[in-house]
């Protein structure tokens, strides 16, 4: 995560961009550090390692093919968590931080928490709850939409207290601004 967010801050540092994200998004399959002896893509670092392989959003394939040596980074296990603490630049990306081994859990903990609080909205009177834009673009990563609505119940002990009502409970997702921060 901190590799990520750092090889981003770096690009933008060097070559500035402006505008919408969208409009720039070859830069997450450009802007690339090197470590040890392989090179890794933002992409890659996202989808690739953190992801557990998984494809982008908009990608038709994975990021590593079956024999690349890189996999070996690969965790064992995906962490939802992760998509609260990777800053891609956009004003509804979560802040920057810096992660360290010994407190991971808890600084995850902590950033999801944050992100959720600011990004969740319900409305008790229509049984309505509005999840952060993260959470559709990378449903895979969450689950469907109980799994959902019990992730962020974790967190928010608001969404918590309505869980008895989780059928009947509506899911909407907030709007992303993807223009980027400057």
């Amino acid at each position: 995560m901190n590799v990520y967010n750092a090889l981003f801050l770096h690009e933008m540092l060097v070559r500035p961009r402006s505008g919408n994200l969208l409009r720039h998004i070859r830069l997450f399959e450009r802007a690339a550090y090197r470590v040890g002896d392989a090179t890794f893509t933002l992409s890659q670092i996202e989808h690739g390692i953190l992801r557990r392989n998984a494809r982008a959003p908009t990608a038709l394939r994975r990021p590593f093919r079956r024999r690349d040596a890189r996999r070996a980074a690969i965790p064992s296990r995906l962490d939802p968590r992760i998509h609260f603490a990777l800053n891609c630049g956009a004003r509804s990306c979560p802040p920057l931080r810096f992660y360290d081994d010994a407190g991971l859990d808890a600084q995850l903990r902590l950033a999801t928490r944050s992100y959720l609080d600011q990004e969740t909205r319900v409305d008790r009177e229509g049984g309505v709850l509005t999840l952060p834009r993260l959470m559709r673009i990378y449903r895979g990563d969450f689950g469907d939409r109980r799994a959902q609505i019990a992730f962020v119940a974790r967190y928010l002990p608001e969404v918590a207290s309505m869980l008895s009502r989780i059928d009947t409970l509506g899911v909407e997702y907030a709007d992303y601004d993807w223009t980027i921060a400057t």
